[in-house]
């Protein structure tokens, strides 16, 4: 059960290797192989727990498991981060992405979005003048990350320089 892991664990830290020292590895191809092991470390540990094995090898299994997700779980975070995107939003839309009703953005295609870059939403508000200008908001320190993109569909509307980004809002874990 545990062995059919090792190649995979080896797989996917090899290409993390690659990304960090710069090799030409795409970013989502990264965070695709961390998100298909994190699932696979979680069917393992369900199955030990479901066969309530609790011998000192399986607890000591257990343990390497939790260890190896939390250290995968931080890396896809980190490679997340370093692709931050602040984004101009108006407060109607923010409102409908914070409650959970507005689950994309259309965007002009003009930063390189990937699946996985993290968003950070910026207020805009004119002032009595017309003045385009920021503000803080509620929750102000959101982040939200892109889980998929759809672009190059001018049958379906979509104009060849804008996108559609799904979104999902990550919550950070506490140090």
């Amino acid at each position: 059960m545990y062995d059919f892991l090792r190649q995979d664990v080896y797989d996917t830290i090899r290409v993390i290797n690659y990304y960090k020292q710069g090799e030409r590895v795409n970013k989502s191809e990264v965070l695709r192989r961390i998100n298909e092991l994190l699932k696979s470390i979680l069917v393992c540990q369900n199955l030990i727990k479901a066969e309530k094995l609790v011998s000192d090898h399986y607890l000591k299994r257990m343990s390497e498991l939790d260890q190896l997700f939390s250290y995968l779980d931080d890396i896809k975070f980190d490679i997340a981060i370093d692709h931050l995107e602040r984004i101009k939003i108006k407060e109607v839309y923010l409102e409908e992405v914070y409650f959970g009703r507005k689950t994309f953005e259309l965007r002009k295609d003009d930063r390189g979005y990937e699946v996985g870059d993290l968003i950070k939403f910026k207020v805009i508000d004119k002032d009595e003048h017309g003045k385009e200008g920021f503000r803080e908001y509620v929750d102000s320190e959101a982040l939200y990350i892109i889980t998929y993109i759809l672009r190059n569909v001018p049958e379906y509307g979509l104009d060849k320089d804008y996108c559609i980004l799904g979104i999902k809002r990550v919550t950070l874990k506490e140090e």
